[in-house]
């Protein structure tokens, strides 16, 4: 898959800046919030998009030169994808849920800073729902199925 330079970018500062605590993930999580995130997002554009957004977020906030707009357009593209992934799939991917944990984890964040807590309750609540749908005893055979479960478990 052939990035435009401001998508490599923002993967290596993804790479470079966001660690575990990021997304609220146990300690020990980096390597999958630094490499196998960027990984699966080379297969899912929706995915790419959702963490290039998140992170265009995060730098905003942390740095003088970030632009609210940048996280705004690269949210939008997510968003685009991700109503095409599932309008064209039977079965739900890794990847989907990935990418719907992603924008669901960075809503939550920026609503939390915003003080909408109402907003915040109902995701969590469309979150229990689909929390209802995995399978535990499987989640723990493989990293990113407890990585997700994790996810899941904390937007409850």
């Amino acid at each position: 898959m052939a990035l435009d330079p401001d998508i490599k970018w923002y993967l290596n500062w993804h790479k470079s800046n966001i660690t575990h605590h990021h997304y609220h993930l146990a300690h020990g999580s980096d390597d999958f919030v630094r490499y196998y995130l960027i990984e699966q997002a080379m297969t899912s554009d929706s995915l790419l998009y959702a963490i290039v957004s998140f992170t265009a977020y995060f730098h905003a906030v942390a740095s003088q030169d970030g632009k609210l707009s940048d996280f705004l357009g690269y949210y939008g593209k997510a968003l685009t994808y991700l109503r095409e992934a599932i309008a064209n799939r039977k079965k739900m991917r890794t990847q989907t849920l990935l990418t719907i944990l992603q924008l669901s984890g960075l809503e939550v964040g920026v609503l939390q800073a915003c003080g909408n807590l109402a907003l915040i309750h109902s995701l969590q609540g469309t979150f229990r729902g689909l929390g209802h749908t995995r399978n535990t005893s499987e989640s723990r055979l493989q990293d990113t199925n407890r990585n997700l479960h994790a996810g899941i478990g904390r937007l409850e």
